[in-house]
């Protein structure tokens, strides 16, 4: 099979790129695997719950080991739709060791904060997006959050989402570059 190459578009071409949404790539996945032989496909992985995506992510097992700690991996073992605002390995160490270890002290607390890195419904990047510049949407942990948007990206309450749109079958994991320290 031969695809053309990009020497058959001049430069200056006024005709538009496809983009597929992700949900149209998911479903053409299996048809190219069939195709050109490729074994494991992101359709596999998008099947998976939101836990089992983010126990399979490298780099964020203290948050899974929180999620699992405070109680909230059972609920997220459920049908969802659930959106996760994950925070890496690295996110964890910007936390001063004494304040890490006081949160965990406080079940109550550190729920609290854990559960405020989930949100109850999906919420994907172009769903962010298309919200209010500055918007709040509700929590696990029964407060609510500030989604904020601009050129420079996707914030929520000040944590930059590194990483958007990690596809599950119960939900949308997102990624962030730190730990949202609710009161």
């Amino acid at each position: 099979i031969s695809l053309p190459g990009p020497h058959l578009r001049p430069p200056d071409s006024r005709i538009p790129f496809m983009r597929l949404s992700p949900t149209h790539a998911l479903r053409t996945l299996p048809v190219l695997a069939a195709l050109f032989g490729a074994v494991p496909t992101l359709h596999a992985q998008a099947a998976k719950p939101v836990l089992d995506r983010l126990v399979d992510m490298e780099g964020f097992s203290q948050f899974t080991a929180a999620l699992e700690a405070t109680g909230l991996a059972k609920e997220l073992r459920g049908n969802g739709p659930y959106t996760i605002y994950a925070v890496s390995d690295a996110g964890f160490a910007r936390i001063p060791a004494d304040t890490l270890a006081a949160l965990k002290a406080d079940p109550a607390r550190f729920k609290r904060i854990i559960g405020h890195h989930v949100l109850p419904m999906r919420l994907d990047g172009m769903g962010m997006m298309n919200l209010a510049i500055y918007a709040k949407v509700p929590t696990m942990a029964g407060d609510s959050m500030t989604v904020y948007h601009d050129k420079g990206g996707i914030k929520v309450d000040l944590s930059l989402v590194k990483t958007a749109d990690i596809e599950a079958s119960n939900g949308v994991i997102h990624t962030v570059h730190k730990v949202i320290l609710v009161p």
